[in-house]
């Protein structure tokens, strides 16, 4: 039973991501662990988001947070503060699930 479940998840995350844009997107391991502290504390600005990854560039941390954004990551509301959308939530899902995957 485990395992059917988890060939539905992974079928889930292969038809309904696309995945050249997720892989794309997540190549990149500035940009993963932006997504990860944006799910660990649920909204932040920009110059947390800054501090928290020790980057003082930036004109990098715009340039990773606007392929984010288009690629439907994470979105910026009416307060500047940085959230994960529903897309960005299922993609960190589906990763997680991939590497727990590969570990074993």
């Amino acid at each position: 039973m485990g395992r059917v479940l988890e060939e539905a998840r992974f079928e889930s995350c292969r038809t309904s991501l696309d995945l050249d844009t997720v892989l794309s997107c997540l190549s990149n391991p500035l940009r993963r662990e932006i997504l990860a502290h944006l799910e660990k504390e649920g909204s932040l600005r920009f110059m947390d988001l800054c501090r928290k990854l020790e980057l003082e560039d930036h004109t990098k941390m715009n340039f990773h947070l606007k392929i984010l954004k288009e690629a439907g990551f994470l979105t910026q509301d009416e307060n500047k503060l940085y959230l994960l959308t529903s897309l960005g939530t299922q993609v960190l899902g589906c990763v997680r699930f991939l590497t727990k995957k590969l570990a074993t």
